[in-house]
């Protein structure tokens, strides 16, 4: 086997291990459900998904907001879904501003309602910015939803956490899309039959 073939088989592999080991994890099942049932409460009461991450894991928030926004797989009514960071003239302002570390925090300060739900992405636990984001929502009396990865990091003790149970950082986010994806798949199976 060439060298290119043995990567990304090894990619598979890892990526089809992490899975096998999530899918008997009662923990990461009865944590899936439970995050399910908020982000139905939010969208029952009108509220809005507010979802945030840094470098990949943006990326990833920009992705699963459109699919909530737009359609996962079918057309129907949008999904209120905000990314956080996404306005570039905010995220300047308030990077040049302010603190960088609130370049999440400080838009979301001026939407947020207790109806709404914020999903933090983050590999490592430990990014200020995305921790300000659990430490406002915190102070609203809320917990913030957050998908993580290596030890949880800071995250983990100040938000409604699952830690995805890896340190390679490019699985860690691989898991958080199939996850984010299934989310996306189930609230928009909600709307359908809603309506």
């Amino acid at each position: 086997m060439t060298k290119s073939k043995e990567n990304i088989v090894n990619s598979f592999d890892g990526l089809s291990s992490a899975c096998d080991s999530l899918k008997k994890d009662k923990n990461f099942l009865d944590k899936y459900q439970s995050w399910l049932k908020i982000f139905i409460n939010t969208i029952d009461a009108g509220g809005t998904i507010f979802i945030c991450g840094n470098g990949g894991s943006f990326a990833h928030a920009q992705h699963l907001t459109t699919e909530l926004v737009v359609r996962f797989k079918y057309n129907r009514e949008p999904i209120k879904a905000i990314c956080l960071g996404s306005n570039q003239a905010n995220l300047t302002a308030i990077g040049n501003d302010l603190e960088f570390d609130q370049i999440f925090s400080r838009e979301l300060n001026g939407l947020y309602k207790t109806i709404d739900t914020v999903f933090i992405l983050s590999t490592s636990g430990n990014s200020p910015s995305v921790i300000k984001v659990a430490e406002f929502v915190k102070s609203k009396g809320e917990n913030a939803i957050s998908l993580l990865g290596k030890d949880g990091g800071k995250l983990k003790n100040i938000s409604n956490s699952f830690v995805i149970p890896s340190d390679v950082t490019s699985l860690i986010q691989e898991i958080q899309i199939l996850i984010g994806h299934a989310l996306c798949n189930e609230l928009e199976q909600y709307i359908l039959k809603k309506n």
